[in-house]
């Protein structure tokens, strides 16, 4: 046990120990582009996709089914974001099947780790007791470094320029031919989120945190009615949007100070590192709780694993996938 808690600690610690013998901001660098063809569009948009080196087998896995069924019809750039240096080889095989430019974004964001991290010992009791409660990555620094770099990344990073972003998690492939935009029917819906699923999920002792550290903010411009902070929840569930195939109208996220600085300031209550929220319960509240307005891709095919798909049209002969009712 003991040498669970110190391995623990010393994952929270490296990062804050480099970044003590560091002078000055990390600057972003270690930015490389790779042209594509031409997009067909003028939207200013991009596939974003979070991975490293190890997870290629799964990101061409992604990129060649997304190209062959949808995107070889608009040629839109991808986006690869990584904590950890980028090989020549990733970017040469996932150029090649990517129809887009590509850029390759390699940002360990030493700066921000652990902004909400005040009370170690408090992150390590919790950690146990989060355990205990058998909630998965409860005791991985690194899992939660990670949900922390991801918001920030979204949040800050100036590289994802761009009006829109289509998230999408390695290893996850489409499985249906489709024809219309759907960034375009983003920017017509003027929709802060696309989104293809919901999760729901235990509402844990960690959620209930969130809930209480929402009711706690004040700021001018919250609704006046009782917030509602899922898209549904009882006493035992919550539910949230799936995020690793949704799309967000970034700029409009970016320019809203109420979303930014509510993202903020649950980011700063170090909920990430004490009660395990992710960036999806985050994400997914602050959206809610301002009724942000949301596009479902209902006709958007894919698969992830047996228990996390979608097959919206068996019958049209455009969907390869079959859903056992």
């Amino acid at each position: 046990m003991k040498l669970v808690l110190i391995c623990l600690l010393l994952s929270i610690a490296i990062p804050f120990l480099v970044q003590r013998f560091q002078s000055g901001v990390i600057p972003l660098k270690n930015v490389l582009s790779v042209k594509g063809l031409p997009q067909k569009t003028s939207l200013n948009a991009s596939f974003l996709i979070f991975a490293e080196d190890g997870d290629l087998l799964d990101v061409l896995q992604t990129i060649r089914t997304v190209e062959d069924r949808w995107n070889k019809r608009f040629h839109y750039p991808w986006t690869f974001f990584s904590t950890k240096k980028i090989s020549s080889f990733f970017m040469e095989t996932t150029s090649s099947v990517a129809s887009g430019n590509c850029e390759y974004v390699q940002w360990d964001s030493t700066e921000y780790y652990g902004t909400g991290l005040k009370d170690t010992m408090y992150y390590l009791e919790q950690s146990e007791k989060l355990s205990s409660e058998g909630v998965k990555y409860s005791r991985s620094g690194s899992f939660h470094r990670y949900q922390e770099w991801i918001l920030h990344s979204l949040l800050y990073h100036p590289q994802l320029r761009f009006e829109y972003v289509w998230r999408l998690e390695p290893g996850l492939r489409f499985n249906c031919e489709e024809e219309s935009d759907y960034f375009d029917e983003m920017r017509k819906q003027n929709a802060t989120l696309g989104f293809t699923n919901h999760v729901c999920e235990t509402r844990r002792s960690g959620i209930l945190e969130l809930e209480q550290a929402l009711n706690k903010y004040e700021q001018e411009g919250m609704p006046d009615q009782p917030r509602i902070a899922w898209e549904y929840s009882t006493e035992d569930i919550y539910c949230k949007f799936w995020p690793y195939d949704e799309i967000i109208a970034l700029r409009k996220f970016r320019e809203n100070s109420s979303f930014v600085q509510l993202t903020q300031h649950l980011l700063n209550e170090g909920g990430i590192y004490y009660y395990r929220w992710t960036e999806s319960d985050i994400l997914s509240l602050v959206l809610k709780v301002y009724n942000s307005s949301t596009l479902p891709l209902d006709t958007a095919g894919y698969m992830f694993r047996p228990d996390i798909n979608h097959c919206p049209d068996m019958e049209s002969g455009r969907c390869a996938c079959y859903v056992d009712d």
